[in-house]
């Protein structure tokens, strides 16, 4: 049985997140339902693509004041780049807080 690792990652870019959110969850009518075959390239340092870039089998967790809890994310490689591909099902937007939820 594969163990995924997990990491929690702080994402500082406030309207890059919610695009990304938009453009996965909530286009075509989805409904807050993801988007399959979606991936976002990384923008990170280079120190920190480093250190992802030698991890296998992890998710990454986003975590960010727009988001009730976290984004479940993984890292996909493809022609030397680092992808973040989200993989929580479902999202919510908190209607009060406009805070999104994902499950």
């Amino acid at each position: 049985m594969l163990m995924m690792k997990n990491i929690k990652l702080n994402f500082e870019n406030r309207e890059k997140l919610e695009s990304i959110i938009k453009d996965v969850y909530f286009c075509d009518d989805n409904n807050g339902r993801l988007l399959e075959n979606f991936k976002q390239r990384l923008d990170i340092s280079s120190n920190i693509k480093e250190l992802l870039d030698d991890m296998d089998d992890y998710m990454i967790k986003l975590k960010s004041p727009i988001i009730d809890g976290t984004i479940s994310c993984e890292i996909v490689r493809e022609e030397g780049d680092l992808f973040l591909k989200p993989i929580s099902k479902y999202c919510i937007v908190n209607e009060h807080t406009d805070r999104y939820t994902f499950y």
